[in-house]
C-alpha cells in the first residue's frame, strides 16, 4: 500500500506498508518538513535521504529513526528502498549496535556487533542477516570462538577458556566443551548439538570469580533441571527445579538456614524477615516472582524479580513515600525508565531518564525553593548535548553544549560574559549546591592555563597553572581564613620542585622551604617553628629528614 503527502504539488512525503502491516516506511523529500503519522501499528519506523520520484536514486545514503523516540538508529547505504551496502546500527543511547554489510534490507557479508557498553562481541561473516561463515565471539577482550558459523549455528572451530587456559573444538555442531564467560562469571559445562547448546551445566560466580553463585542443569540452551542458588557466604538460598528459566520446584532458605517458601508448579508464596521485620514478601506464579520490598515497615519497591533479583517492570519508592525511579529492571540494575529525587523537605531535586543502566535522556536538577540548576541531556552516564546551567538565584550562568561532562562550545555568563569554541575559552564550574568550583582556561576541553579552584562554601582553595586537566607550574594553596598554605612548583597534579609552607593563622611565618617530589619534601631543605626560628636545615626524603 502506498500513500503520498504533497505540498503545493511537490512530493514531500511517501509511505508504504509491508505485507504484514507491521512496520512503516515513511520517507522524507524535503528534510526541512516535520510531520508526524499518526498511525496505530505495532512497530513503526521513519527514514529519511535523498530520494526521487518515490525511490531512492541508485544506491544512497538514508538515515532511520524511532518514531517513537525520534533517535537515530540506523544510517547507511540504500538501493530500491531497502538496506543495500555499508550501514551501521546504533542502540537508543546512540551507541553503535552493528556496523557492516547488507543486502536486500538484511545484514549479508562483512560485519560487527556491539554490546550496550560499545564493545566489539562479534566480527565476521552474514547471510541473510544470520552469522554464516567465519567469525570471532569476544568477551571483554578475549576472544571466546573463533571459527565457523552456519545460519546462525556454531559448526566448526574452537573455543578458548580464558579462566582455565583450555581449548575445546567443535566439529560440523558437535562438541563438549567448557566456556567461560569473565564478564558475567559464567561458566557452561555442555555438550553441543547441530550448532547449540543442548545439554549440560551451568554456573555463575560472585565477582571474584571464585566463590559460587549459582549452578543448574541446562537443556535447549535453557535452565531446565535442578539447580541452586547460593549467597556469599556458602548457605543455599533456593534448591530444586527450574524449567525453561524459571524456578518452578523447590524450596527457598534465609541465611540462617530456615525455610522462606516452597514452590510447587511455578507458584507459592514468599516471605522474608530481618531481625523480626518484614523485609520481603511476594507470589511466584507461573515461576514468575511479583513482591514488594520493606525498610523500617514501608515499601521501598515493588515489582517483578527473576531468581531472587529486581527483574522486569518495578517501582522504587523513597522513604516519604514518593517514587524515586520507575521502568525496567535487568539483573537487579535499572535498566529503562525515569527517575526522581527529593529534598528532606519533599521538594523535587531532579528527575531524569535511564537507558540500558545508565542515565540518558533529558535530566532536570533544583535548587531547594525549586530554582532550576540544570536542564540538559545525558548520555551514558554523563552530561551530553545541548544544556543551561543557573546559579541559585536562578541566573542563567552558561548555555551551551557538553560533550561527556565537559563545556565545550557556549557562552558563560557572570560579570563578564566568555566564549567556549570547541573546548577553548574561559570556563566555570560548580558544585551541587550552587557554589563556584571552578573557573580558568580551557583548551581542547581540559584545564589549560590559568585557573583558580573553590571549596564547597565558595572559597578559593588554590590559584596557579594548570596543563592537560593537572596543576602544573606554579600555584599556590590556601587556608580556610584566606592565608596561603603553599606556594611553589607543581607538575601532573603534584608539589614537585621548590617550594614554600606557611603556618595556619600566623600572618605568614614561613614553616618550611625546599624541595618537593611528587606531593613529599625531598630532597634539601629548611624547616621553622612558630617564631620564624631555624629548626631544621638539611636533606628530606619521601616526607622524612634523612
Amino acid at each position: 500500500m502506498i500513500g503520498e503527502i504533497r505540498a503545493k504539488g511537490i512530493l514531500q512525503i511517501i509511505f508504504s506498508y509491508i505485507h504484514d502491516k507491521t512496520k512503516l516506511y515513511v520517507i522524507n523529500y524535503n528534510k526541512s518538513l516535520h510531520q508526524k503519522l499518526e498511525i496505530d501499528l505495532e512497530f513503526v519506523k521513519k527514514i529519511s535521504g535523498k530520494y526521487r520520484k518515490g525511490r531512492l536514486k541508485g544506491k544512497d545514503i538514508g538515515k532511520e529513526y524511532s518514531l517513537e523516540e525520534d533517535i537515530l538508529i540506523f544510517e547507511g547505504e540504500y538501493l530500491n528502498g531497502k538496506k543495500n551496502g555499508h550501514g551501521k546500527e546504533f542502540y537508543l543511547n546512540g551507541d553503535i549496535k552493528f556496523e557492516g554489510e547488507y543486502l536486500n534490507g538484511r545484514r549479508n557479508g562483512q560485519g560487527k556487533e556491539y554490546d550496550y557498553e560499545n564493545k566489539l562481541k562479534f566480527e565476521g561473516n552474514y547471510s541473510h542477516g544470520l552469522r554464516h561463515g567465519l567469525g570471532r565471539v569476544y568477551d571483554e577482550k578475549n576472544i571466546i570462538f573463533e571459527g565457523e558459523y552456519c545460519i546462525g549455528k556454531r559448526w566448526n572451530g574452537i573455543i578458548y577458556n580464558s579462566k582455565l587456559g583450555t581449548i575445546y573444538e567443535i566439529k560440523e555442531g558437535y562438541g563438549n566443551v567448557i566456556e567461560y564467560y569473565d564478564s558475567k562469571k559464567m561458566e557452561f559445562d555442555i555438550e553441543y548439538s547441530n550448532g547449540e547448546r543442548a545439554k549440560g551445566k551451568v554456573k555463575q560466580y560472585f565477582d571474584d570469580g571464585k566463590t559460587l553463585l549459582f549452578e543448574c542443569e541446562l537443556k535447549d540452551n535453557e535452565l531446565n533441571g535442578q539447580g541452586r542458588h547460593y549467597s556469599y557466604n556458602g548457605n543455599i538460598r533456593f534448591e530444586g527445579e527450574y524449567v525453561k528459566g524459571k524456578r518452578w520446584n523447590g524450596k527457598g532458605y534465609n541465611d540462617k538456614g530456615e525455610l522462606e517458601y516452597e514452590l510447587k508448579d511455578g507458584c507459592g508464596m514468599v516471605k522474608q524477615y530481618f531481625r523480626d521485620k518484614l523485609k520481603f514478601e511476594g507470589d511466584y506464579v507461573d515461576g514468575k516472582c511479583i513482591g514488594k520490598e520493606y525498610e523500617k515497615d514501608k515499601i521501598i519497591f515493588e515489582g517483578e524479580y527473576f531468581n531472587g533479583k529486581r527483574h522486569g517492570k518495578g517501582k522504587e519508592y523513597m522513604p516519604n513515600g514518593k517514587l524515586r525511579f520507575e521502568g525496567e529492571y535487568y539483573d537487579g540494575e535499572r535498566w529503562k525508565g525515569k527517575t526522581w529525587n527529593y529534598y528532606a523537605n519533599g521538594e523535587l531535586e531532579y528527575e531524569g531518564e535511564y537507558l540500558y543502566g545508565k542515565l540518558n535522556g533529558k535530566y532536570k536538577y533544583f535548587y531547594r525553593g525549586q530554582v532550576p540548576k540544570f536542564e540538559g541531556n545525558y548520555l551514558n552516564g554523563k552530561k551530553n548535548g545541548k544544556m543551561k546551567e543557573y546559579d541559585k538565584k536562578g541566573k542563567l550562568v552558561f548555555e551551551g553544549e557538553i560533550i561527556n561532562g565537559v563545556k565545550w562550545n557556549g557562552k558563560t555568563y557572570g560579570d563578564k560574559v566568555y566564549e567556549i569554541k570547541n573546548g577553548n575559552g574561559i570556563i566555570k564550574s560548580y558544585y551541587n549546591n550552587g557554589e563556584i568550583e571552578f573557573e580558568g582556561e580551557y583548551i581542547n576541553g581540559e584545564k589549560n592555563g590559568k585557573g583558580k579552584e573553590f571549596n564547597y562554601n565558595g572559597k578559593l582553595k588554590f590559584e596557579g597553572e594548570y596543563k592537560n586537566g593537572k596543576r602544573n607550574g606554579f600555584g599556590k594553596e590556601l587556608y580556610r581564613n584566606g592565608e596561603v598554605d603553599f606556594e611553589g612548583m607543581y607538575k601532573d597534579g603534584e608539589r614537585n620542585g621548590t617550594g614554600k609552607e606557611f603556618f595556619f593563622n600566623n600572618k605568614g611565618i614561613l614553616k618550611f622551604e625546599g624541595i618537593y617530589l611528587n606531593g613529599k619534601r625531598h630532597g634539601y631543605g629548611k624547616e621553622y617553628n612558630y617564631k620564624g626560628e631555624l629548626i631544621y636545615e638539611g636533606k628530606y626524603k619521601n616526607g622524612e629528614k634523612y
